[in-house]
């Protein structure tokens, strides 16, 4: 195991393994080619690794040496074999993982599968087919020649070249996670519960490329649909496309131009933007100023969070009051819709589908049990995937555990 230069500091990479893969020290190996070829690729570079060699015993163990690792890791390679899908302390490092992965910016990216041995799906546990299907759903490299080859076919130049595409993908993913890491974040903390709405993500971003401001607006204008919650959930999952920074106005009782200017101009300090007590007194030329912030520099991210208020969606509104443009782009979301929309491009957010409310249930009130997770899809289907209602029901079942969802 490699330690970070500070105790504080955050691994780059924790590689997670059955402990019975390593009886040749073929694990080892592996993580000090990877760092080889890393500082190949990295101009020098140091990987930081978390590889922890000593066997686990309680669940006690886990937590002491192995989560402290997994919680400050920003990527997980998993080395996959017949024999890593029978330990429990592996999966549970997956599941963890995943659930870190979003603070981490890198949602379906920050795990690296390499297959060191063929695994025959028929032969797995029965109860292992969500973590077989999230790990084959990523891009994977399968290593299970080389393993059975022992170390000495690391050092081969084909090998290493696989290695050396892997080190690059490793790399380019730091710096996406690092770039976001860096800049400005005015926003509510990743939601680790966020489930679904794919498609609406990228639809989303999409829009965003191509026009520069957007709204989202819900299905019929009803609240509690997850608008804001996928608003939010997108700057973060694309965070890297705004190093300049992504950036919140809360509109709830914002009715006019003037009202909007003010909200701008309240970024000020968060855009390392000082004002003279004379701008301050002048609102036109206070936005304007903290407008011209925003037009400039790197990519940056405007969130106008439930614009309600007709007016502030009106052509001539937007025209005054929202600084868009190349370098920054402005994502609204309202109740609105259609005629009041005012010629914006919308994205529509309708009822959670049923298997996206069900994984939510899942995600904050995991059960094995047959008859339980067939009561939890009747719940789904009675709250209809309407999403407060769906996250009121699972918040309230992950703080009483005593209560079943067979009732």
């Amino acid at each position: 195991m490699t330690e970070p230069t500070h105790p504080t500091d955050r691994y780059d990479l924790f590689i997670s393994y059955a402990r019975a893969d390593n009886t040749d020290g073929w694990v080892e190996v592996l993580c000090d080619a990877i760092c080889d070829e890393f500082r190949r690729v990295a101009d020098g570079r140091e990987l930081r690794v978390f590889l922890d060699t000593d066997a686990i015993a309680t669940m006690d163990d886990w937590q002491a040496r192995i989560q402290r690792g997994l919680a400050s890791s920003k990527l997980m390679l998993a080395l996959v074999s017949p024999t890593y899908f029978t330990r429990p302390w592996c999966r549970k490092e997956w599941e963890d993982y995943c659930r870190y992965e979003r603070r981490h910016y890198l949602t379906g990216d920050g795990i690296a599968p390499v297959f060191i041995k063929d695994v025959d799906e028929s032969a797995l546990p029965a109860d292992v087919g969500d973590w077989w299907a999230n790990l084959t759903a990523r891009k994977y490299l399968d290593f299970g020649d080389t393993y059975a080859a022992g170390g000495d076919a690391l050092r081969r130049e084909d090998v290493r070249e696989t290695l050396r595409g892997l080190a690059r993908q490793i790399l380019s993913r730091l710096v996406r996670a690092e770039e976001v890491i860096n800049s400005v974040a005015i926003l509510p903390e990743p939601d680790e519960h966020f489930v679904g709405r794919g498609d609406e993500l990228a639809k989303v971003h999409k829009q965003l490329c191509d026009g520069g401001v957007g709204a989202i607006t819900a299905v019929h204008g009803i609240g509690g649909i997850g608008k804001s919650a996928l608003a939010y959930h997108y700057a973060h999952e694309y965070g890297h496309a705004y190093p300049g920074g992504r950036f919140l106005i809360r509109a709830g009782g914002l009715t006019d131009a003037a009202a909007l200017q003010a909200a701008v101009v309240n970024l000020a300090p968060a855009l390392n933007v000082s004002l003279s007590r004379e701008l301050k007194a002048n609102i036109e030329q206070a936005y304007a100023f903290v407008r011209r912030k925003l037009l400039q520099g790197r990519e940056k991210l405007l969130i106008l969070d439930g614009a309600d208020a007709p007016e502030l969606l009106r052509r001539r509104c937007r025209d005054e009051s929202l600084p868009r443009g190349e370098h920054c782009r402005v994502l609204i979301t309202t109740r609105c819709g259609g005629p009041e929309l005012d010629g914006l491009p919308e994205v529509s957010v309708d009822f959670l589908p049923e298997e996206d409310a069900f994984d939510l249930l899942m995600r904050r009130r995991p059960t094995d049990d047959p008859a339980e997770r067939e009561a939890a899809l009747k719940i789904c289907r009675r709250l209809g995937g309407y999403t407060i209602a769906v996250e009121l029901v699972a918040a309230y079942l992950a703080v009483h555990p005593d209560i079943p969802y067979v009732g």
